[in-house]
């Protein structure tokens, strides 16, 4: 498989030498390091190269600022279908010893904060859609309920909670977020600061708490709380901003198990997407009361 790989990245890197390893063992891909400097991502058989397609569009649609990301080399239809892309010198920061510094995690917070910062040019709009957040909310509640996870009341409450929140936070400004940000995504220097971000396929113009309501982070020991207090401090955002927070990690959940499906990866995300509102619903009373 090596050899094959080495074939490819020569199509583009005609003295590459050596594939120095996999970098990344995905889901929905696997991406080797070629000569330590560069990264080839090869989709899995039977998953289409379109978010490689996408993501390298990106990449090439980023290009030439100073954004702490990957530079595209090229896309190629193959077959197979792959792209090629800069390496990010450092380390994912889900190999780094816990608890992280808190130096590291401001860093991480500036950086996520600085992709949010990205102007979104009419190459980035016709590249990435706009979160459906309405529509995939009552969706998701629907097939929840529908499937036994979800009882009456909650399914009432998880809907208020849309009704009621949604009109405020839909008027917050869309920005460039990368919409699968945790430990593996996140390269880290030598120095202990973030080197820059990989993997920009589910890339989705949304509100910034939707990059900060992921529960991935707290997996990994650092509570997903430090990295929004940071960021929250570091942009001057009010409480309001956790509370939009929160609103997008229950619609996380509720989208979770849909896209597990819809990606092959069976309910082991979706068990995480139940925990996730079993947590929600732990922390709020039901009933006629205010729940959230």
């Amino acid at each position: 498989m090596r050899d094959l790989i080495l074939e490819l990245a020569q199509r583009h890197l005609p003295d590459a030498k050596l594939v120095t390893r996999v970098f990344q063992d995905g889901f929905r891909h696997v991406a080797y390091e070629i000569d330590g400097t560069s990264v080839l991502k090869v989709a899995r058989a039977g998953t289409l190269p379109e978010e490689l397609r996408v993501e390298a569009a990106l990449l090439q649609a980023l290009d030439g600022g100073e954004l702490p990301i990957s530079r595209l080399i090229a896309f190629d239809d193959g077959p197979p279908p792959f792209m090629l892309s800069t390496r990010v010198p450092g380390t994912q920061l889900s190999h780094l010893p816990q608890p992280w510094q808190t130096g590291l995690v401001k860093s991480v917070a500036r950086g996520l904060a600085t992709i949010h910062q990205t102007p979104l040019s009419p190459s980035i709009r016709a590249i990435v859609d706009e979160m459906d957040v309405a529509r995939r909310w009552e969706g998701g509640t629907e097939e929840l309920q529908t499937e036994g996870f979800l009882s009456d009341e909650q399914a009432y409450v998880l809907n208020r909670m849309l009704d009621d929140n949604w009109p405020r936070f839909s008027a917050t400004p869309l920005v460039l977020t990368h919409s699968d940000f945790w430990p593996h995504h996140c390269i880290v220097s030598s120095s202990a600061e973030l080197s820059g971000f990989i993997d920009f396929a589910d890339a989705t113009l949304a509100a910034p708490a939707w990059d900060l309501s992921f529960p991935w982070m707290t997996f990994f020991g650092i509570g997903r709380e430090r990295i929004v207090a940071a960021y929250k401090e570091q942009n001057g955002l009010g409480p309001e901003f956790l509370e939009e927070v929160e609103f997008y990690s229950v619609f996380w959940a509720l989208r979770m198990p849909r896209w597990a499906r819809e990606h092959n990866l069976g309910f082991r995300d979706g068990r995480t997407a139940l925990s996730v509102l079993k947590h929600f619903f732990s922390r709020h009373e039901t009933g006629s009361r205010r729940v959230y």
